[in-house]
């Protein structure tokens, strides 16, 4: 299984792998030359979506993050590793399910699914905790944040979710967050 590439462009390079052809940009296929990921990682994150993407939204969040949050995410749900219902609503490329497993979770919902018509629907699955890293394009930030807000309101569901500093200061945030009596912002990372 290996990968065939052939520079034509600064734009576009032509990847073919068992006899699949795609044309990616070339600072994607530079990002993961540098990170060496593995080959499968290159194609699982061409594959249809059923919502619009944004290449540059898909970027894993690294198991460390997943690690520094564990004892609060222990200590919000009151429940073992094994009960506690976690959910992912942005797919990426799904390596989420598989880190969290890594971890100990064994009720872990993450699927390619498109989490706006979920919520539109009323089918967001039911789980205990909301733990994502969402898509800095668009109106991401700001749709995750009120969902999140509204289930902490509502329901009580704690949440985890990692966004840019820039976001506290924005009007959005501001209007999103003084509904809620007690919200807890940390920066792990300086």
């Amino acid at each position: 299984m290996r990968l065939a590439r052939r520079r034509t462009s600064n734009h576009c390079i032509p990847v073919t792998k068992d006899g699949v052809s795609v044309c990616i940009s070339a600072s994607l296929l530079l990002f993961f030359e540098h990170h060496r990921c593995i080959e499968a990682d290159l194609f699982t994150i061409m594959r249809p979506f059923p919502y619009k993407v944004d290449y540059n939204d898909h970027f894993e969040t690294p198991e460390v993050a997943y690690r520094d949050i564990l004892p609060l995410l222990d200590f919000v749900s009151g429940k073992s590793r094994v009960e506690h219902s976690i959910y992912d609503p942005y797919y990426c490329n799904g390596r989420f399910k598989t880190l969290m497993k890594e971890l100990g979770f064994s009720n872990v919902i993450h699927e390619c699914r498109d989490f706006y018509k979920d919520i539109d629907k009323n089918q967001v699955p039911n789980h205990d905790t909301l733990i994502t890293n969402p898509p800095y394009s668009d109106q991401h930030k700001e749709k995750c944040l009120e969902f999140v807000l509204n289930q902490l309101r509502s329901k009580g569901r704690p949440f985890f979710v990692l966004m840019p500093n820039y976001v506290a200061a924005r009007e959005y945030y501001r209007k999103l967050v003084e509904k809620v009596r007690t919200l807890y912002c940390t920066s792990v990372y300086a």
